[in-house]
């Protein structure tokens, strides 16, 4: 791996310790990360009541509170916001993707793997309520 020096410390590091810079003829920071967050620290503790101010006015506005909820919501009203909704659901409940459930139930040909060793059988209907999609299982 290719090394830089730091414009701030002069230190000889890896290239993975500067950000990207897409404007820069390498493609990575001047300075290296540690350089740039003791920079960002600085300059925030310098400008903390103004930057608070800031955040807080922004909030107020139509595009810093209400708006970002309203388009939020409509993503998640479209086919590929409820996609990913359900996606990262699934991902968080079950630690596994819709896909990679979809594929085990089709190599399973529809049977729950648990149940089948039980004797039982699991099956899984997907039925249309108010144009959003409900996985529903029963045993």
């Amino acid at each position: 791996m290719g090394r830089k020096v730091c414009k701030n410390c002069n230190r000889k590091l890896r290239f993975d310790q500067f950000s990207a810079h897409k404007r820069a003829k390498d493609g990575l920071q001047y300075q290296c990360r540690e350089c740039d967050g003791y920079r960002a620290r600085r300059y925030y503790a310098k400008n903390r009541k103004r930057i608070l101010r800031q955040r807080k006015e922004h909030r107020k506005t139509e595009y810093g509170g209400r708006k970002c909820r309203e388009a939020g919501e409509k993503y998640y009203r479209t086919e590929h916001g409820r996609r990913t909704q359900q996606n990262r659901n699934f991902k968080r409940r079950y630690g596994i993707t819709l896909e990679q459930h979809k594929q085990m139930y089709a190599d399973q040909n529809g049977y729950c793997a648990i149940l089948v060793k039980y004797g039982g059988y699991c099956a899984i209907t997907v039925i249309g309520c108010w144009g959003r999609q409900k996985i529903i299982l029963w045993f």
